[in-house]
């Protein structure tokens, strides 16, 4: 909302391997997130990237500053590697993305008190509460970065898949 409020037309997310809802603010989208382009499943790490079937759904754009929204949805097909067409709709009447933004009527504080329940990945991950709190995110950003290096070690000691993170 902050990057609207600043002059962006519009934000686009794009990270959690999964199709994430939208919302419209002051007439500019902020989309968060588009899917998994394209990540294949099973190609990296020695074979052992994986998601789950929640990221086989895609989403991509039509998007005309002053016109409706136009989702184009895709699906992730694992044995060829291949995106299939499956349909598109105008984001206005999507199903699916009023289902994936059950948080679109939420002030920031309403959204801060949801977001932690609801989030998919919970394990030891900070929560950014607000972006001018340089001092704390910087503390948090260097924590994900040894969170990280630390799973990383547990992964070439193969007790990354014992502990199941």
């Amino acid at each position: 909302m902050a990057a609207i409020d600043a002059g962006a037309d519009g934000v686009i997310g794009h990270h959690p391997h999964r199709v994430g809802g939208i919302e419209i603010y002051n007439g500019s989208p902020i989309v968060y997130s588009l899917g998994n382009w394209w990540m294949p499943h099973g190609v990296y790490f020695g074979g052992k990237l994986k998601f789950g079937d929640e990221t086989l759904l895609q989403l991509a754009l039509e998007w005309n500053p002053g016109q409706d929204i136009v989702c184009h949805w895709f699906e992730y097909i694992r044995e060829n590697h291949q995106m299939a067409y499956k349909s598109s709709e105008s984001l206005l009447d999507s199903k699916q993305i009023h289902q994936l933004t059950p948080f679109s009527s939420m002030d920031s504080k309403m959204y801060q008190k949801w977001f932690p329940a609801h989030r998919v990945k919970r394990k030891a991950l900070p929560v950014y509460r607000d972006y001018n709190h340089h001092y704390r995110n910087n503390l948090k950003d260097w924590y994900v970065k040894k969170r990280q290096s630390g799973i990383m070690l547990l992964e070439k000691s193969g007790v990354r898949e014992y502990l199941k993170l």
